[in-house]
């Protein structure tokens, strides 16, 4: 008979994510172990669990007999079926699965993936979606697909970037003629795709059911070698919005809306007197703001979404690295006397430091119900070789209680973090490896 419990996240404050991959399953003969199932016939000798075939355990001593030694007995809880939500008789029940071995990740299962840093701090578990070849998550839609950048090559010199879209743990590419993409985002029933068509930039909406495409908007642009990403771009049930650094048009750095729901023109709002390095854009009430470097020096500016006045700086400018706005309030990656994540307050321009990041480079990522997330990296030694390091936090917008250190990668780098409905989506590289994986963890 198939077991449920009440979901309690793996007590594990941090998460230190190491190579997240796939192995072969574990087998008893007949390919059972850690397999996923429905009832206790699919299982031969172990039981239906949450979902996958394992069995319960008291101690991890008591494991060695479901595959080999490489087990340890944890809460039936960190299992990845939604059952495990459900409430039962059962307690805490705890399950063998699989261990991660010092230095090393070792996979349990098509949907389960042993986490562990270099030293082995700690352990826990998370699902797998997919693999190479995504590089990074663009958008997740309302219904939990998640849309992402894929990699395909063309020729042994030469690749190219299209959408994926992940469904469950399934990859499927969509919108095949959308190549070169630059990134996305969801607005409505469509995902906005930017993308390099030749010498210009275009703009398409992929309907979330449908996946039909329709063509936005394309701007007459310069693509200097080399470059990947020089814009930004976010989008609300009035227009798209983007940056972008573009040769061809005055002043180089230049700010655009261009049309929701219908082909059409751009307009272009403002230009910027120099070339600057674009590094966030987002709303505020009925503006935009973007933070920009100018001569390497951080800047804040704001410019009407309908365009009906001209850019103007907000303030000095604050000696930030990255900002993030929730329409109301602008959070910041400041870097005065050491690291700190920060608010500014619009009306005034004060700027409250909520958060110490630390001697580390830090820079915010996302904002979701009532948390910041931020992100911190060092660089450290192992003998000869320089290891770099990578730790989520998050805290509360108002920068009441302590940081949460969510995940750590060591060594490896994770993309832009998403949040969707409880959990956290990433796409992480790690160890020397370039490979990525894209994996989702429930938050606490």
């Amino acid at each position: 008979m198939r077991r449920f419990l009440a979901h309690v996240l793996f007590v594990s404050t941090v998460l230190l994510v190491g190579c997240a991959q796939t192995n072969e399953a574990k087998t008893d003969g007949q390919t059972h172990w850690m397999t996923q199932c429905d009832e206790d016939t699919d299982c031969g000798p172990f039981e239906c669990i949450c979902g996958v075939c394992t069995e319960i355990c008291a101690s991890s001593a008591t494991c060695a007999m479901a595959g080999d030694d490489a087990t340890r007995c944890v809460p039936a809880s960190v299992l990845p079926d939604d059952a495990c939500e459900r409430e039962s008789d059962v307690g805490e029940m705890q399950v063998c699965a699989p261990a991660c071995a010092q230095g090393d990740c070792s996979a349990g299962g098509p949907e389960l993936a042993c986490a562990a840093d270099g030293v082995l701090e700690g352990t826990a578990y998370f699902e797998v979606l997919a693999q190479q070849p995504i590089t990074e998550i663009l958008a997740i839609a309302p219904d939990g697909a998640v849309y992402v950048k894929v990699f395909e090559m063309i020729s042994p010199q030469e690749g190219r970037e299209l959408v994926g879209r992940v469904v469950g743990a399934q990859l499927e590419l969509i919108a095949p003629e959308l190549t070169d993409v630059i990134m996305g985002v969801v607005e409505g029933d469509d995902l906005i795709v930017m993308r390099w068509k030749g010498d210009k930039i275009a703009i398409d909406a992929i309907d979330h059911t449908t996946l039909e495409v329709t063509a936005l908007t394309e701007v007459p642009a310069s693509r200097p070698a080399g470059f990947t990403s020089p814009v930004n771009l976010i989008a609300d049930d009035e227009g798209i919005y983007w940056t972008a650094l573009i040769s061809n048009v005055p002043g180089g750095g230049n700010v655009w809306r261009g049309p929701r729901n219908d082909a059409g023109g751009s307009v272009l709002l403002g230009a910027l007197p120099a070339s600057p390095d674009f590094d966030s854009l987002g709303f505020l009430g009925d503006d935009l703001v973007f933070l920009a470097r100018i001569d390497l020096t951080p800047q804040l500016f704001r410019i009407p979404k309908d365009g009906s006045a001209e850019v103007e700086m907000m303030g000095d400018g604050p000696a930030a690295s990255a900002m993030i706005s929730d329409g109301e309030s602008l959070f910041f990656s400041l870097q005065e006397q050491g690291e700190h994540i920060g608010r500014m307050n619009p009306d005034s321009l004060a700027m409250e430091t909520l958060f110490d990041a630390g001697t580390f480079p830090s820079r915010v990522e996302t904002l979701a119900d009532d948390h910041v997330y931020w992100s911190t990296s060092n660089v450290r030694e192992i003998g000869e070789v320089e290891s770099f390091d990578v730790t989520l936090w998050r805290g509360q917008k108002d920068g009441s209680g302590e940081a949460e250190q969510l995940v750590r990668i060591r060594p490896g780098t994770f993309g832009k973090p998403f949040v969707h409905e409880g959990w956290l989506y990433l796409v992480t590289s790690c160890g020397e490896e370039p490979d990525r994986t894209l994996v989702r963890l429930p938050l606490p």
